[in-house]
């Protein structure tokens, strides 16, 4: 039960350093659209290609990426070991299966790169830019608004969890397996409650300002035409490398 509690806390404070960070970066005012694009090659691009020198060096891109934008390495160090914790599993279940390590090691890669890829736009765009691009759609603007509002809850969530279980721990909570099964059901119990009344206060103050049905997004970005150029020339030089 400890396990779980120490997960549950590690995931809800990298979420709130991730926030942080993003909103901090030397890269943020850059127009979300260019580093999104950046992403999304990388990511569509590397699961067709199968060249290994051409996955790590993509790697390496990513990896510079991240230290020109000074990303915190402790955050990329931890996308990095998700990926492998779950691509490790996956390589040896492909090897029971008698796959070669040529192909066992381009997924690895994969995913590594995958986790590059995430990191660097995590920790460099903030959510509200992302759900400002999808406003600009009708069939997306939905979609941005529960994105904004999942946020938000989940910091919510995190500070209800904390206060919690520091007031159990400094009563004695969670002492041996039975006791922390029951302390763990009562606190998730008083946190669901207080989401209850946090939710009612939201929505009236949701209503104290005429919300209509969605939220109003409006961003000034930096856009480079040098900046595109790269992008469209690495997207084309992507599509290159499938072929090799």
């Amino acid at each position: 039960m400890q396990v779980l509690l120490d997960i549950l806390w590690e995931t809800s404070v990298m979420i709130r350093e991730i926030s942080l960070y993003s909103i901090n970066s030397r890269l943020t005012d850059i127009h979300p659209l260019e580093k999104l694009s950046l992403t999304i090659i990388s990511l569509i691009g590397a699961s067709y290609i199968n060249n290994n020198y051409i996955l790590g060096i993509n790697i390496l891109f990513f990896i510079i990426l991240n230290i020109l934008s000074k990303n915190p390495k402790s955050i990329i160090n931890k996308f990095i070991c998700i990926a492998l914790f779950f691509g490790t599993f996956t390589a040896l279940s492909l090897w029971w299966q008698g796959y070669d390590f040529i192909y066992i090691l381009t997924l690895l890669l994969r995913g590594i790169n995958g986790a590059l890829s995430i990191g660097f736009l995590t920790l460099t765009t903030p959510i509200n830019h992302i759900v400002y691009l999808m406003s600009k759609n009708k069939w997306t603007r939905d979609i941005g608004d529960i994105m904004k509002s999942m946020e938000r809850f989940i910091i919510i969530i995190e500070e209800d969890f904390s206060t919690t279980f520091k007031a159990i721990k400094s009563r004695a909570g969670f002492c041996g397996c039975k006791n922390s099964i029951r302390d763990f059901g009562r606190a998730c119990g008083l946190v669901f409650k207080s989401l209850i009344f946090r939710w009612r206060e939201i929505n009236l103050s949701l209503k104290n300002r005429c919300y209509i049905g969605r939220h109003n997004y409006y961003y000034q970005f930096e856009s480079s035409r040098y900046r595109v150029a790269f992008i469209i020339g690495y997207f084309i030089l992507m599509n290159l490398c499938c072929f090799i």
